[in-house]
């Protein structure tokens, strides 16, 4: 047992009489509760492997609490004594942290406690690691440096999303760096051309750099916020019929019956109640992982069982979707475990009581789905098994596939997947090849008899036609 417990009334029985307890915690080093009967307070005290603590004897080793342990059987070997759930995992945040005073390497000058790993930079949490990157990948832009900045904090600033800025970041410094080895120090002038723009695409091609084959849509951007201040007098150098390149189509990606079947065996294997919950929210209600990580604990209907997924959303709107079985189990044992005062309303949040990231759970699901697992150890895989790569999209493939063989129809799927397009939703659908078959013996069998109902054409030749004709009249 390694994290806080919370059980309702009724729940939990007692470890002496076996009669149900009131509402209570358990965290490491306390897991045998006893209630207030006498007989059971005094097989508490007596028992042989356990230590039993009373009441004000021993101070709560929280960070700032003056509390003091409640009183009952303990661990003997227990040496992190604590009063609740709460400073249980304050201690823990407490013991990671270590007591190395380091400074944030983004350079904002604030300092904090670091754990024991020993790193060439040390940052406070991931938005100011990212900070630092952004300002190291700036610097390769040389003499184009005060131009991109500017148009990355103002024009994107208020046109893009967050992931399309970091878009837009990867390509003009890829850009950058193509003109400083062609000795380009402007891009405001005729120094920059449709030739120009070939020779990158090309040049990228040739150095693997597979962001620059995707990168003319923002370069064409870049080039319009230039022409529309006036800061370049030159048409756009990026012509669409020219440095498109048109993406293949991707495939449906659904997992199969029996890769699911895997993935749950190690979630029940290696995993733990948060990631089961986004990993079943994934397959049940196709939510993409960014926006499972934005999900806030009031956002889920117990009653209805529906979520309702806010904004942002890569499709700009809002909607609700369904959740079904596997979902409402994970979601009842993951809220038994998530600390109510963790300070935040996400649903999912870390082992120290953190909001979930996108990333973060990314991270988390690598180390516990793929054998490569979190990291390398001296070049040993960590994991003996599991899958060789895991992308949480492919539960939206699955869930989008599923509902279609189903029966489904359009209206449906695109109200819970939130494409705004047929296309869209189609890129996610893979018809069953059990469905293909009937569906192709159905219709000939159809066709045959229908055809078979119809009398046959009689074929008259012109001359016989008159004859009729002129018996007739």
């Amino acid at each position: 047992m390694e994290k806080v417990t919370k059980y309702a009334a009724g729940e939990m029985l007692c470890a002496g009489c076996k009669q149900p307890l009131p509402a209570v915690e358990t965290w490491p080093g306390r897991i045998k509760i006893y209630c207030e009967r006498a007989e059971c307070q005094s097989v508490a005290k007596s028992h042989p492997t356990r230590r039993y603590i009373g009441e004000g004897e021993v101070k709560c080793q929280g960070r700032g609490c003056d509390n003091y342990v409640p009183a009952g059987s303990y661990d003997r070997r227990h040496i992190n004594f604590v009063c609740c759930g709460r400073c249980w995992s304050s201690r823990q945040v407490q013991k990671a942290m270590g007591d190395k005073l380091v400074t944030c390497g983004c350079g904002c000058g604030k300092q904090f406690l670091s754990g024991k790993a020993v790193r060439k930079n040390y940052f406070l949490n991931r938005e100011h690691a990212g900070r630092f990157r952004t300002e190291e990948a700036l610097q390769r832009c040389g003499p184009h440096l005060p131009l991109v900045r500017e148009y990355l904090d103002g024009f994107c600033i208020l046109h893009y999303s967050r992931s399309s800025r970091g878009t837009a970041l990867t390509s003009l410094v890829a850009f950058c760096e193509f003109l400083n080895e062609r000795g380009i120090i402007t891009m405001t002038g005729a120094s920059v051309t449709p030739k120009t723009i070939t020779e990158y695409l090309i040049w990228g091609r040739g150095n693997e750099r597979n962001q620059v084959a995707h990168s003319q849509s923002s370069l064409r951007m870049f080039f319009d916020w230039q022409i529309a201040e006036e800061r370049r007098l030159l048409p756009n150098p990026v012509i669409p019929s020219i440095h498109g390149i048109h993406r293949q189509p991707s495939e449906p990606r659904p997992l199969s019956d029996d890769e699911l079947r895997f993935a749950w065996e190690m979630l029940d294997r290696r995993g733990n109640a948060r990631v089961s919950l986004a990993v079943a929210i994934g397959e049940e209600s196709g939510l993409r992982i960014s926006e499972i990580a934005n999900v806030r604990v009031e956002d889920v209907d117990l009653v209805k069982q529906r979520i309702t997924v806010r904004l942002p959303t890569k499709g700009k709107k809002s909607r609700w979707v369904p959740y079904g079985e596997k979902t409402r189990v994970c979601l009842e044992a993951w809220l038994k475990e998530r600390d109510p005062h963790c300070g935040h309303n996400n649903l999912l949040c870390g082992k120290f009581g953190q909001p979930s990231t996108a990333q973060s759970l990314r991270d988390e699901l690598n180390a516990i789905l793929t054998k490569r697992g979190s990291t390398y150890h001296n070049g040993h895989k960590t994991n003996p098994d599991g899958f060789d790569k895991w992308s949480t999209h492919q539960l939206r493939h699955t869930m989008t596939s599923k509902l279609a063989n189903g029966g489904a129809n359009a209206a449906t799927l695109k109200a819970i997947g939130g494409w705004g397009s047929d296309k869209a939703m189609n890129a996610y659908i893979k018809v069953d090849e059990s469905i293909v078959h009937r569906g192709y013996e159905s219709a000939m069998k159809r066709f045959k008899e229908e055809r078979a109902q119809k009398q046959p054409l009689q074929r008259v030749s012109l001359s016989d036609l008159a004859k009729q004709q002129k018996k007739a009249k």
